[in-house]
């Protein structure tokens, strides 16, 4: 009844009419928890073309299908007050983003929407003394006041037999670089070499990218570094280095031709977990504790600096900016890159409604050498169409 009743009131034919509700029942049921609990204002989306390709199947318009969206959000949802959806651009795709107003929100006084927009983020000492103490670290190497061996053996100090691990690291590169005639001295100072080069390449150019939140947690469940094809991780993400500094510690890597270093130190300073990639793969050399994920996550952020399209903000030493609706504040003498990702958890969290998509290095550019990270729908991938039953009769006959 309210089918027909819809269809003579907004001129509907009834394929629109069971679109609207067939379409607007998933999207629903998608939105239903976190519009709940209210975790946030700004929320998941869909690919703008899986819902063209969805709504051609129903003869059904963008303005007409969110429109009755946004009215059935707020009516079956009694802590929202206004529901609107948006465009964004992404890549060679659109997104669709909800935005929710919750009740009793538009009452709050002024001071408590300032308390609530102004957050602040804080890089100093106290914050993040994994970062000082590196920096401080790499400036001494800088003006030679301490040597690649003195490093090795900070860094490796509370690590047992670290001496025989030194060593195994050694015959590692050196396989791996070619050198099989040298004796144990020189493969040891072979690879002393090699990590001198990672550290100047470190502490000389000192770039800190300061991960968001919304970076990370938009990350956690996603599966990119699995979805696409590489072999070592310079083929992956070119030479680079620098420092990634997460809520927990910091992550610094050096990547190159010759091998992959990367360290994680929590912010306390006392704990920590280096990884090396010479002969074997980063995945082979991944350590299967604790520190995994972070290597993980570490190995994402890279992947998404090379080729996706992230909002890089620059605070510089001792200085404020404001990021959206944060403050960050800089307490260093150096600059620092805040990475924001906002656009990201609007993508990744969608997978063509349970049908899961995949991430690519897509060809581009001149002669099509270069690449560019784009997101596959698993909806149109795997050609799911949850079909109306006007369309598979008619296919039928």
């Amino acid at each position: 009844m309210k089918k027909k009743v819809l269809h003579k009131q907004q001129g509907l034919s009834p394929l629109q009419v069971s679109g609207l509700h067939e379409l607007g029942d998933i999207y629903v049921k998608h939105f239903s928890s976190l519009i709940k609990n209210e975790n946030s204002h700004k929320m998941m989306s869909t690919n703008g073309a899986d819902l063209q390709f969805q709504l051609n199947m129903y003869g059904l318009t963008h303005k007409r299908f969110f429109q009755s969206l946004e009215k059935r959000i707020i009516r079956e949802f009694s802590n929202v007050e206004d529901a609107h959806f948006e465009y964004e651009d992404f890549l060679s795709t659109g997104v669709y983003i909800l935005y929710l107003t919750y009740a009793g929100e538009k009452s709050k006084g002024t001071e408590d929407k300032k308390a609530e927009h102004k957050r602040t983020t804080k890089l100093s000492r106290n914050t993040c003394p994994a970062l000082f103490n590196e920096y401080e670290l790499g400036e001494k190497f800088k003006r030679k006041e301490i040597s690649t061996m003195d490093i090795l053996h900070i860094q490796f100090e509370e690590v047992p037999n670290s001496a025989e691990v030194i060593a195994g690291l050694s015959s590692s590169y050196c396989r791996s670089a070619g050198l099989t005639e040298l004796n144990e001295q020189e493969r040891l100072e072979a690879f002393v070499g090699y990590q001198g080069r990672a550290f100047s390449k470190l502490y000389n150019k000192w770039q800190v990218y300061s991960v968001s939140s919304s970076f990370t947690d938009c990350m956690e469940d996603d599966d990119i570094h699995e979805s696409i094809e590489w072999d070592t991780l310079y083929d992956l993400v070119g030479e680079c280095s620098g420092i990634l500094a997460f809520p927990e510690g910091i992550m610094e890597y050096v990547i190159t031709k010759e091998g992959d270093y990367m360290r994680f130190i929590y912010n306390d300073y006392k704990r920590g977990r280096i990884m090396y990639s010479f002969e074997s793969s980063f995945f082979h050399s991944l350590p299967d504790d604790e520190y995994k994920e972070f290597f993980i996550k570490a190995l994402k952020v890279l992947i998404m600096k090379r080729y996706g399209k992230v909002e890089t903000y620059t605070i510089e030493g001792r200085e404020q900016r404001r990021v959206g609706n944060n403050y960050v504040v800089n307490k260093a003498p150096f600059p620092i890159h805040r990475l924001d990702g906002s656009w990201f958890k609007t993508i990744i969290r969608t997978n063509g409604f349970g049908v899961k998509g995949h991430w690519r290095l897509q060809a581009c550019g001149k002669g099509w050498k270069e690449r560019k990270l784009i997101y596959i729908s698993g909806f149109q991938k795997h050609g799911y169409v949850r079909r109306a039953p006007a369309l598979a009769a008619r296919a039928v006959a």
